[in-house]
């Protein structure tokens, strides 16, 4: 199961720095229960032979820029750009199509950001619309995997998407 959430892990980070949006894309969302805004500054959308998977990556950073959320959509197949409608739960196992996989990263001293111990564990997203931008919201709580000491729950709840234009890569 490690093996699997480090490739996940590799996998967001690869699609998320691909392309920078230089346009900030305001959600309001529930951050474990106060209101705030995180700017969505990459959302791009690929293809893998490999996998038969389309996947959708979304990175978004906090008001003050020191934490960062990845989130990633998979889809089965491989044809089309666009996301279908529906709701897609959380994956614990790391992987899978027709799932949502999540991460935490916090920034550190040197201005990079790194994963913290935190995974999505539970929640979803529902897309209401996603032909060539995302409508949607979402629900996403963060657990710390660790026995030892571990980090309090992040919760992202009540997320809303409104017509999210993502960058097809490939």
């Amino acid at each position: 199961m490690k093996r699997l959430l480090f490739f996940t892990l590799a996998a967001i980070l690869l699609f998320a720095s691909c392309k920078k949006s230089k346009e900030r894309n305001p959600v309001t969302v529930m951050l474990n229960g106060r209101q705030t805004t995180l700017n969505i500054e990459s959302a791009t959308f690929g293809r893998s032979g490999e996998t038969n998977s389309r996947t959708l990556v979304l990175t978004a950073y906090s008001e003050d820029g020191q934490t960062s959320f990845n989130i990633a959509l998979f889809l089965e197949g491989t044809q089309g750009n666009n996301v279908e409608a529906g709701t897609y739960p959380v994956s614990t196992s790391g992987g899978g199509v027709n799932v949502i996989t999540a991460h935490h990263l916090k920034k550190g001293s040197n201005g990079e950001y790194s994963p913290t111990r935190h995974y999505a564990t539970a929640g979803e997203m529902i897309i209401t619309k996603g032909d060539g931008s995302i409508t949607g919201t979402f629900n996403i709580t963060f657990t710390d995997a660790s026995t030892e000491n571990p980090l309090t729950p992040v919760v992202l709840k009540d997320g809303r998407l409104e017509n999210l234009k993502y960058h097809v890569f490939n």
